[in-house]
């Protein structure tokens, strides 16, 4: 199954199934991004898996080693373009087309060239956290619901805490 359906045991470790439903999605628009050929997207899979095999293989001779990092990486600057310039997507959008990509990698790990994941999550950018506003003010005002200790005497845990 490894060899003949990739992305099938990819999902296999993904435990959610509107998960599993998007990813094969996501996938697609990366190998397509990349111009693998095939029919199918387990067929640009298994042409993605041979061509990351093939240029990891010739780090002396004219191959790539960093072919999967390279090609990764113009997918997300092809998407954060989408983010800065056109403003067609959110920011947290990206890392919906990262995380397919990497759970896809992960799979089949010990088959390819190394890929530096932390680096390549460094470059997406940051998404506007909107919620923790409303969070602190929340905690603000449940703060100031609770009753303070009355008794003169307390400790200075409890004074740092409370003023």
């Amino acid at each position: 199954m490894r060899q003949t359906r990739p992305v099938e045991f990819a999902l296999a470790t993904v435990r959610f199934a509107y998960t599993k439903r998007q990813y094969p999605k996501r996938l697609k628009l990366f190998f397509d991004h990349i111009g693998l050929q095939g029919n199918s997207l387990e067929e640009q899979a298994q042409a993605f898996l041979s061509q990351a095999r093939r240029e990891g293989k010739k780090k002396n001779n004219n191959g790539n080693p960093y072919w999967i990092e390279d090609n990764i990486l113009s997918f997300l600057d092809f998407h954060k373009e989408r983010i800065l310039i056109k403003k067609e997507i959110k920011a947290s959008t990206l890392g919906t087309y990262f995380w397919p990509i990497k759970t896809f990698y992960d799979a089949h790990e010990r088959d390819l060239p190394r890929v530096h994941w932390k680096r390549l999550a460094k470059t997406l950018p940051r998404a506007n956290s909107y919620s923790m506003i409303g969070r602190s003010n929340r905690r603000d005002t449940q703060a100031s619901r609770i009753s303070r200790p009355q008794n003169k005497t307390t400790s200075l845990c409890h004074m740092l805490f409370w003023h």
